[in-house]
């Protein structure tokens, strides 16, 4: 009988651990463009390169398409720009949020607002962005990224 006992509790100690974990949900990515958006707001950089797949690409209307190497040091320039306050956000915030999932990926788009001060002059951007986030390690990762300024 124990020696009954002890295969079952192993066979279901098996079992479980061989069972797939669900995939991240719609939920999830939610948050997890919250998170991104609180870190990118703020200059996160260290959080941005965790939200991010290591063959990431991202381009806009202004530059090529470059990879993760390029855009953290662009975004540990804009950090140091938020620190000594030549770059000054009041809002920026994601509005028309539209999310295409798929089985291992979705894709993202919407407009991203910003309004604040920048070398002295105050400004107001409107850009369109597109986002291609996969599912990395169990987690939501963005893995390209283009926008398109609005006129």
């Amino acid at each position: 009988m124990m020696k009954r006992t002890l295969f079952l509790l192993v066979i279901a100690t098996v079992i479980s651990c061989n069972k797939k974990q669900a995939a991240p949900s719609r939920e999830d990515l939610e948050l997890t463009l919250k998170i991104f958006n609180e870190a990118f707001e703020k200059g996160n950089v260290e959080k941005l390169d965790q939200l991010i797949t290591e063959n990431y690409s991202h381009t806009n209307g202004s530059w090529k398409a470059f990879g993760k190497n390029k855009w953290l040091e662009y975004m540990r320039k804009r950090r140091a720009r938020l620190e000594n306050g030549e770059l000054q956000l009041s809002i920026y915030r994601m509005d028309d949020l539209n999310i295409e999932m798929n089985q291992a990926s979705a894709f993202v788009t919407g407009k991203i607002v910003m309004v604040g001060i920048e070398n002295n002059d105050p400004f107001k951007r409107e850009i369109r962005v597109s986002n291609l986030w996969v599912i990395e390690d169990g987690e939501w990762k963005r893995a390209g990224f283009h926008d398109t300024q609005i006129e």
